[in-house]
């Protein structure tokens, strides 16, 4: 009976776990050894072999699109680019040449007392030529127009100086210029400076915006008519003139009196002044004072008052010019006046129409009579169609002339501009 309780006892012992105990540390222990050189140290112990992975097939990776071949070099440095056409020739030492061309060519058409003509006109054919032969010393200009010599028409002309002079004077028919007939226009050099640049030739006289100004810039085919009568005049002499900074130019000259081309056979001379201010950017506001000089009892005295105003602002644009004048000797002087109004507008940077309004009394104190030209009003209208600015331009213009003692006439005007 004892026998089979043995046998439970030992099998109960061989289940339970057997928990060791604890080393007791050594009271002497041996003293520490330095590493060997042959031995690793712990620092230079390899890591551990990682856990091996299960196996996982790889995620596909996307290939990137294998680049064409190059078929031809690639450069990086840019195109260069040509240099523009020069607008200048080298002349002298360290002077430029530089010609511009103005060729304006009319279809014209009138119509007075119910008599119509047409025809076309070559009105200005301007070469010019300028530059500097020292440069910022000395410049010149020099400007020629061969449709000058066109001008003529038949006129009838009274004629004088008849012994015994008659109770009616006779008249002939004659061929006279129109306006100063000179394929010569302007010749002239400048000596240039800070303030001040001295010019001697033959060149404008400065009364009149639009007489002083080139005709290229003209907002209607031709000059105002009290600007034709009092300026846009050449004359051989002396000017001082310059722009100082932005608000102000003047303009001072000593000029023959007889005009384009001619000199003088007396000692009379014309002095005339200008003087524009630039009081803002747009605006301008101009004076001129012109008078002779030296033996005021000649019939070729004459003085001159006038005052300008212009504005141009974005398309917008306003032109007034008055112009006085007193012609002849002190006691039998001829006082007359004129002066126009032009407005415009620019649309689209091509097309500008434009309206002016002008009057002209060359003798204010008394009728001149039919063919004069004496108390003349015109109302005028013109569009323009600018190709390229004022390099190409067309123009379709149309004016009334009501004189008073004279038949109105009407003139209406195709133009074609061309310049550089």
């Amino acid at each position: 009976m004892q026998k089979p309780l043995t046998h439970l006892l030992a099998l109960l012992f061989a289940t339970t776990p057997v928990y060791a105990q604890p080393e007791r540390p050594d009271p002497n222990p041996p003293p520490p050894q330095a590493p060997s050189d042959t031995e690793p140290t712990a620092e230079a112990l390899p890591p551990p072999a990682p856990a091996p992975m299960p196996d996982v097939p790889p995620a596909p990776v996307a290939l990137a699109p294998a680049a064409p071949a190059a078929t031809t070099p690639v450069s990086l440095a840019p195109e260069p680019v040509p240099p523009p056409p020069p607008k200048k020739l080298s002349v002298a030492k360290d002077g430029f040449f530089q010609p511009s061309f103005l060729l304006q060519v009319w279809l014209h058409g009138t119509r007075q007392s119910s008599e119509t003509q047409t025809t076309f006109r070559l009105r200005r054919s301007e070469i010019k030529i300028k530059g500097n032969i020292i440069d910022d010393l000395l410049s010149y200009a020099l400007m020629f127009d061969p449709a000058k010599v066109l001008e003529f028409e038949d006129e009838d002309l009274e004629v004088e100086g008849q012994t015994p002079a008659p109770a009616t004077p006779g008249s002939v028919e004659a061929s006279q210029p129109q306006s100063n007939v000179s394929v010569l226009q302007d010749a002239y050099a400048t000596f240039e400076s800070e303030f001040a640049d001295v010019g001697f030739g033959q060149f404008k006289n400065p009364l009149s915006w639009e007489g002083f100004n080139s005709a290229s810039q003209l907002l209607f085919p031709e000059r105002a008519t009290a600007a034709r009568f009092y300026g846009d005049e050449r004359d051989i002499g002396l000017r001082v003139s310059k722009k100082i900074g932005d608000y102000v130019y003047y303009n001072l000259g000593v000029y023959n009196g007889p005009g384009l081309n001619r000199r003088d056979n007396n000692n009379q001379k014309d002095v005339a002044l200008r003087v524009e201010l630039y009081p803002i950017e747009g605006v301008m506001l101009g004076g001129v004072g012109y008078t002779s000089v030296g033996e005021r009892e000649e019939p070729t005295s004459k003085d001159r008052l006038e005052a300008d105003l212009r504005i141009e602002l974005g398309g917008a644009l306003l032109q007034v010019e008055y112009l006085h004048g007193w012609d002849g000797p002190k006691g039998t002087r001829v006082e007359g006046h004129g002066f126009y109004a032009a407005a415009g507008y620019t649309l689209f940077d091509q097309l500008q129409p434009a309206v002016r309004v002008g009057a002209l009394d060359a003798d204010i104190d008394q009728d001149l009579g039919a063919g004069k030209g004496d108390e003349l009003w015109h109302y005028e209208a013109v569009v323009n169609y600018f190709v390229q600015g004022k390099q190409a331009k067309l123009a379709l213009a149309y004016g009334f002339f009501d004189y008073d003692d004279w038949a109105a006439r009407g003139e209406l005007t195709l133009l074609g501009q061309a310049s550089f």
